[in-house]
């Protein structure tokens, strides 16, 4: 294991190399010494001359295709010039000639952690799993806080694929493309940037928020040590069970229940003594802490996982044939551990004295959890929920701060501390002004009413009105969405293929729920799919769906906007006036599809005939009969007199894609409606193969001719007041008891405390004394369950110590700053 101090010597400054120099060490990079491929490039393994020494060199050269530049390259060079210690991999140089960047590192022989855990399987002792994360936590604490830049710096994307190791297995963090100088700020604690990271590891405040912290790389780095225990991906759409595609999403669930022993890696079960296990997944845990301001810094990971380490070396020969086994010791260690004989009720369970302050309180009856929740004044223990009413409706959300806006309202993320959840809760203003308006809020809340499915946002309440009769805005409360889909294809380009086929699974399963209830979504696009960061993701914005009922064509029409114009199909191009069926929302998805796999919207038309050029130059000409189809009298002329075009083939205009997913796609993307595949057709695809079973997902009942009849005529506003409080009082059942009749002498001074609430929230929003994340959207849905602690205290003495011998050590090799040209000196991260 290498020397533990915070620098290390490199014999040589950091070396401009010219081209020639790379092709002769790669021998015109030859494809046998490639030893790894990322976002970047290829990574080649090279012979090089620094100086007067020939060193083995990994040698990373940008792929022209590649999304990612000279913005990455700068920021890598500039900030491991800056950055010097024996657990970040060092770069020898770089090279820019033209169009080539190059960056060569030190060679590091032993591959990445990830290479060891999930592909090569190698045996890795319990002991030495424990070294390798102590490194890479000295790496990180070091980015965060060591002096080789003042303000220190964020790595946005940590991941065991970011670790390797060195040919003395020592762990050295990698891949500082996508880092950030750390906010001059220090009060602010932050910086705002576009969401970038590896699904999986990614920090979910910082998805929701833009909002990027040090504790966003905690958030990673926690991953990373559940990934280490249970040797698991951080995130594998392969498991059985969805909830469980998100190690971290598992692992919490686990503590929850007391099982997590079934996810503990088998090679490494019986080396672990229980007391270090508990430490481990303690500091573990609070690393994946919901709230960024309670998780520890890198030095507290640091000095925890190092006092673990010393225990187990201490007592490495205590574990006897007569002592208990991990697995016989696990219920009695473990947060959350299930008590069969109290029939479900766990009261208390503690750290122990060890660690004063870390308690975790939690009460369960039956399937009920109500857990504490830092940061909050209140929690609803089972007699606080007893006493709940319709009239304190507004003391049981805590609103938090606005997330989104838009001109039909505002968005607030909050806590319910009813359920014990974070949702979001968005405030439609003045919805009576406009008769469409009106129509489609109460279309839009029916529908989610009616369409309860996975796949499908949840409307979770509606606050009831101060009156039945003169009530102008509305309050829903969604679930709490991290993301949408078009900022998830907008800053990743990492997306992977086991992604794409799994966020298009989910599509057409939403898509399949929705369709067998005669429900037409109309206005498919990644703004209207909502995203988490364990890439589940929820269809939302059903303000223009339509429902089709059985005694109607399967083909109707509709005269109104449909869909945006770049996911419109080709029988609505020129005309909204048009026989259509289900085949336009599988032509949407079709486009979202194509636009995951490469990043960039498929037909961004500026108009119709414009859309429809492009449509053509992929598709070809489409035949006469499907011309016909046109409605628009002047674009099926523009088609009719349209030179002819052969088709492109999507092996062409999509090089690295799957074959059985181009096929797929073909299908989707076909010109005439009526060659394309339902939903549930698409989803027998071979593509998904392993993936789901389509008999298994669900569909539903058509939906009654009954429930919308304020569509067949135009409702005068106190009719659309009427049907929308009907909607609201679904979500108050004990009012629909008592004969919908309100009692108005307590409720309205409670609704006007949670619209002030709101006020100011909005006030301080548009003051700007709160960031403005830069993810926003008119319509937020989807949260999580989260585990959260009340506040810890910090082991401030052992810190400091550790930061002292980390300060003061005499390292041996201690490299200088790299040195590089005048051109890019002061040079800013982007």
């Amino acid at each position: 294991m290498e020397s533990e101090s915070s620098s290390l010597q490199w014999p040589q400054p950091c070396r401009h190399f010219k081209f020639p120099e790379i092709r002769l060490a790669t021998r015109n990079f030859d494809e046998s010494l490639v030893i790894g491929h990322g976002g970047f490039g290829k990574v080649y393994k090279a012979t090089i001359h620094n100086g007067s020494s020939l060193v083995v060199a990994a040698i990373k050269r940008l792929d022209s295709k590649s999304d990612q530049g000279a913005d990455e390259f700068w920021a890598e060079v500039k900030m491991l010039s800056k950055l010097r210690h024996c657990h970040l991999v060092s770069l020898i140089g770089y090279c820019d000639d033209g169009k080539e960047m190059i960056l060569v590192y030190e060679y590091m022989p032993h591959g990445s952690l990830e290479d060891h855990l999930h592909k090569h399987s190698t045996h890795l002792s319990w002991l030495q799993r424990l070294k390798l994360c102590i490194g890479a936590a000295r790496g990180l604490d070091y980015l965060h806080t060591g002096t080789g830049i003042e303000f220190g710096v964020i790595h946005r994307d940590v991941k065991s694929a970011n670790i390797l190791l060195h040919e003395s297995w020592a762990a050295k963090i990698a891949d500082f493309g996508l880092s950030k100088i750390g906010p001059k700020d220090q009060p602010l604690s932050h910086v705002l940037t576009l969401v970038k990271g590896t699904f999986g590891y990614l920090d979910p405040d910082y998805f929701l928020t833009g909002r990027l912290t040090r504790k966003s790389d905690v958030y990673a780095f926690g991953v990373v040590l559940f990934e280490v225990l249970c040797r698991k991906r951080a995130l594998d759409v392969s498991r059985d069970k969805e909830e469980h595609h998100s190690l971290a999403r598992w692992v919490e669930d686990c503590i929850k229940e007391g099982t997590l022993k079934h996810l503990i890696d088998s090679d490494i079960r019986d080396q672990i003594l229980p007391k270090c296990l508990k430490g481990f997944v303690r500091i573990a845990e609070r690393c994946l802490h919901s709230h960024g301001k309670h998780r520890p810094t890198m030095a507290e990971v640091v000095v925890s996982l190092e006092s673990v380490l010393a225990l187990q070396e201490k007592n490495d020969n205590s574990l006897q044939s007569g002592s208990r086994t991990i697995l016989g010791r696990m219920v009695d260690m473990l947060p959350f551990a299930y008590n069969a004989e109290n029939s479900g009720w766990v009261d208390k369970n503690t750290f122990g004295p060890s660690t004063p302050g870390v308690e975790i309180a939690v009460t369960v009856k039956k399937t009920r959890q109500l857990e504490s929740f830092q940061g909050h004044d209140e929690w609803l223990g089972s007699r606080a929920v007893d006493c709940f009413t319709e009239y304190g409706e507004w003391s049981r959300y805590k609103l938090e701060e606005v997330i989104g806006t838009g001109s039909s309202g505002v968005v607030c993320s909050a806590f319910d501390t009813f359920v014990g959840e974070k949702v979001a809760i968005k405030k439609i203003n003045d919805i009576f002004e406009q008769g469409f308006v009106a129509t489609r809020i109460l279309r839009e809340i029916l529908l989610l009413r009616l369409l309860r499915h996975p796949d499908i946002v949840e409307i979770k309440h509606i606050l009831l009105p101060p009156s039945r009769r003169e009530f102008s805005d509305i309050y829903v409360v969604f679930e709490l969405m991290e993301s949408d889909l078009h900022q998830v294809i907008k800053a990743n380009e990492k997306l992977t293929p086991e992604q794409c086929r799994f966020f298009l699974y989910q599509l057409l399963r939403g898509l399949k729920y929705m369709h067998s209830a005669n429900v037409f979504h109309r206005d498919l696009k990644p703004k209207n799919i909502l995203v988490n960061a364990d890439c589940k993701l929820k269809i939302c914005d059903f303000g223009i769906a339509r429902v089709v009922f059985n005694d109607t064509p399967t083909a109707v029409c509709w005269t109104d906007y449909v869909a945006t114009r770049w996911y419109r199909a080709p029988e609505l191009c020129g005309s909204f006036f048009s026989k259509y069926t289900q085949a336009i929302d599988t032509w949407s998805i079709g486009c979202i599809f194509a636009e995951l796999l490469t990043g960039k919207p498929l037909f961004p038309g500026k108009s119709v005939f414009h859309q429809l050029d492009l449509m053509t130059d992929l598709l070809g000409t489409p035949s006469t009969e499907a011309i016909s189809r046109i409605r628009h009298e002047k674009a099926m002329k523009y088609l009719s007199k349209m030179r002819k075009k052969k088709p492109i083939p999507f092996s062409r205009k999509f090089p690295n894609a799957d074959p059985l997913a181009l096929r797929l796609l073909e299908r989707m993307l076909a010109f005439d409606p009526n060659n394309r595949p339902t939903a549930e057709e698409a989803l027998s695809d071979p593509y998904f193969k392993n993936l789901g079973k389509v008999e298994r997902e669900s569909s539903s009942r058509p939906i009654t001719k009954r429930e919308f009849e304020f569509e067949k005529r135009r409702l005068s506003t106190e009719e659309l007041r009427e049907r929308i409080y009907k909607e609201i009082l679904e979500y108050h059942p004990n009012m629909l008891k008592d004969g919908s009749q309100q009692p108005g002498f307590m409720y309205p001074s409670a609704f006007d405390k949670f619209k002030k609430q709101f006020s100011d929230k909005e006030e301080h929003y548009s003051k700007g004394k709160v960031a403005a994340p830069l993810l926003r959207r008119q319509s937020l849905s989807l949260p999580r369950a989260s585990i959260l602690y009340p506040k810890e205290t910090t082991q401030t003495s052992s810190i400091k110590e550790y930061k002292t011998q980390c300060m003061t050590s005499e390292m041996p090799n201690a490299i200088p700053l790299l040195q590089f040209p005048q051109s890019i000196q002061g040079l800013m991260i982007q």
